[in-house]
């Protein structure tokens, strides 16, 4: 495995965007298409990222991703071959909903939703 063409920290530091609170606003906007080979995988990674935010992208903030995913991996749009979804997370994600006790919980439930694809993953959430 090749190390990445430029780590987040470099970036960040050399675009002067400092780290920011998970309570403001969105700080920027993440665009891309995602190879169908890797696609679950970048998916799991980002869930971990999410909840261990001290070595990832969203120690900066609430970062906003707009991915586009094949057909096959996020079957909710009928007849369209590719899907734009948004991932934002939520301002009191980390303050009152996620701590590190229920962290496991969280991360087995997206599994789930994730895994079994006869329902929407927004109809599992809500029942």
């Amino acid at each position: 495995m090749q190390p990445p063409v430029l780590y987040s920290s470099v970036l960040f530091n050399s675009l002067c965007i400092p780290e920011a609170s998970r309570t403001k606003d969105v700080p920027f906007k993440v665009i891309g298409l995602l190879p169908q080979k890797n696609e679950s995988t970048f998916l799991w990674k980002q869930i971990y990222n999410l909840y261990d935010r001290n070595i990832s992208i969203y120690r900066y903030g609430r970062i906003e991703l707009n991915m586009f995913l094949s057909e096959k991996q996020y079957m909710i749009v009928p007849n369209d071959h590719l899907c734009l979804e948004r991932i934002t997370p939520r301002r009191d994600l980390f303050t009152n909903s996620l701590t590190r006790g229920n962290g496991n919980i969280f991360i087995v439930m997206v599994k789930q939703c994730l895994g079994k694809r006869k329902a929407k993953p927004v109809d599992r959430l809500n029942s």
